[in-house]
């Protein structure tokens, strides 16, 4: 049997969960049977004015031996011409499934792009909610698009519902697939003292670290109201903050206001992310939404309990005074409260450490993702 071509059409400029996602797609995917090639838009009009210098690690991310990655840059949100490039690259390859991630334009240029090319088989991978996709007048547009779709696979039972909810999707068209990770990449615990030292931490310090684009969503003003709260019973904690974005002058503004500066570090995007997690004694999200929270899985593959918050999909990862504590999102008071019991409670956290990491072997593994998703790809070919 020949090859099935598969061409996986992304917009994207960052590096986030959807990036993640696809990233263990390419580096998982049975190259015997699939032939992958990844086309990235760049919205360049996105970037331009605040992400520009993480470009040249954003085309290193999108690097895999034996895949072809095609960039195209989109100079502005109309330049809808470039559907024909898109267009024209399918049928260059002879697509028999188009994979699109429904971000930015893509959303909807995906099943317009790939109905013109006349692909056999089209499949919407969804990580995000529906209210951030697009202003909501372009709903009823989405809702006529995803009739062209022959299926869409969402991370969490939550987006699931969302969906059917908000595009009246039928609930058969709609596959949960939890997100994965390499787990063996998390799966050891770093020399926390080098690691300290690198950073310029106190050797006996405790460590709550975020690992979260600064973003309005994420919602950091929250974890840094909690901060002084922490220090008051556990003075020697420091902040560490993984990823970068548009907040970060106005989030160090509010650490001076907080007079917590000087137990926050700003690490900005960081290549070595598995490395540094384990330094953490508690992870934490505190996002406004999350459809699922990939880094909180990777937080648990390292054996480190987290507190997070009670929206979207984060329940289905995080099962309250087991793996972890569940707290009302935007509350500053509980959310420190939950940090401060894991910091002192040392054989509490390291229950919860064991219990995170046993399940994120058991049910998040990349392997088991990849494997789920390509048996998706099996059936539209073979109903086709």
């Amino acid at each position: 049997m020949r090859k099935i071509n598969m061409v996986v059409l992304i917009f994207s400029h960052n590096i986030g969960g959807f990036e993640t996602k696809l990233n263990n797609l390419a580096k998982n995917i049975n190259k015997k049977k699939f032939e992958l090639t990844i086309l990235l838009v760049y919205p360049f009009y996105k970037a331009k004015d605040g992400f520009i210098k993480i470009r040249d690690q954003h085309r290193r991310y999108f690097s895999w031996d034996g895949i072809e990655t095609i960039e195209l840059e989109m100079k502005n949100r109309y330049q809808v011409s470039i559907i024909g490039k898109i267009v024209s690259i399918i049928r260059e390859k002879k697509t028999d499934v188009l994979c699109f991630m429904a971000l930015g334009a893509g959303t909807f240029m995906g099943p317009i792009a790939g109905k013109l090319a006349k692909v056999p088989s089209i499949i919407r991978l969804n990580d995000t909610i529906i209210n951030g996709l697009y202003p909501n007048i372009l709903k009823a547009l989405d809702r006529m698009l995803i009739t062209m779709t022959d299926q869409i696979i969402v991370p969490s039972v939550f987006l699931k519902n969302l969906m059917i909810q908000e595009l009246r999707v039928n609930p058969e068209k709609i596959k949960v697939i939890p997100n994965g990770i390499n787990i063996s990449q998390f799966n050891f615990r770093s020399q926390k003292r080098n690691v300290k030292q690198e950073l310029g931490l106190p050797k006996n310090s405790y460590i709550v670290g975020i690992v979260a684009n600064l973003f309005p969503i994420k919602a950091h003003k929250v974890l840094f109201h909690a901060v002084p709260i922490i220090l008051k019973s556990c003075p020697d904690t420091y902040l560490l903050l993984i990823g970068d974005g548009p907040l970060k002058h106005e989030l160090m503004g509010l650490s001076n206001k907080l007079g917590i500066s000087n137990h926050l570090k700003f690490l900005g995007y960081r290549s070595d992310v598995k490395q540094l997690i384990p330094v953490f004694n508690v992870g934490v999200l505190c996002s406004k939404i999350e459809t699922f929270g990939i880094v909180l899985v990777e937080i648990m593959a390292s054996g480190v309990p987290v507190v997070a918050p009670t929206v979207g999909g984060i329940p289905e990862i995080v099962v309250h005074q087991k793996n972890g504590l569940l707290v009302p999102q935007g509350d500053s008071n509980a959310l420190a409260e939950a940090i401060i019991k894991l910091l002192k409670d040392k054989k509490l956290a390291v229950s919860f450490g064991k219990q995170g990491k046993e399940m994120a072997a058991e049910k998040f593994s990349n392997r088991k993702m990849v494997s789920a998703i390509e048996e998706i790809f099996y059936s539209v070919v073979r109903n086709k």
